[in-house]
């Protein structure tokens, strides 16, 4: 998972888009002010041509997938609903192929900076990084089974911390 500033502009998500070979974007239409749907129309302006399925671009040549948050459809985007049509059998297949292959060394996520002194920067952290963070911040903050945790932050800073958090947590790791 690559977690990238939802206040990012055209050219600072091309680069993260390319710097880490992102190969499918989730993101919802618009938030606040920001119109991701416009923002991809300007990095990659022949999306629509495509079937909707996958994306070719010299642009952003490893993004195969622009899946959209949203009941409204975008030409040469996935409306998110349609994944529930398009799943198969061998996806499942290589779902439990690539959760055998993990390793509390593996990379989980990546999150970008927000840039403001060049282009963002992406920190890498792996699942042993997010867990051993959260669980020494469980620990120390006597945190419980039954503490509840309100994150008033933006959603791309934390959300590797509250997933491990949840997961320390629900580990009994207190």
């Amino acid at each position: 998972m690559v977690n990238v500033n939802p206040a990012s502009q055209a050219d600072e998500l091309k680069y993260a888009l390319n710097l880490v070979g992102i190969k499918a974007l989730i993101m919802p239409e618009q938030f606040s002010h920001s119109h991701y749907v416009d923002i991809i129309r300007h990095i990659i302006p022949d999306i629509s041509k495509f079937d909707g399925s996958i994306v070719k671009s010299l642009e952003v040549p490893d993004l195969k997938y622009v899946i959209v948050c949203d009941h409204k459809k975008h030409k040469g985007m996935i409306n998110f609903e349609d994944l529930y049509t398009i799943y198969t059998k061998n996806d499942e297949k290589e779902m439990h192929e690539r959760e055998a292959s993990c390793n509390f060394e593996t990379t989980a996520n990546i999150q970008f900076t927000s840039g403001t002194t060049g282009y963002p920067k992406g920190a890498t952290l792996s699942h042993h990084n997010i867990l051993n963070n959260a669980n020494q911040i469980a620990i120390r903050m006597g945190y419980t089974q039954d503490t509840k945790i309100c994150l008033p932050v933006p959603l791309y800073h934390c959300v590797g911390m509250v997933l491990g958090s949840l997961a320390a947590l629900n580990s009994g790791a207190t």
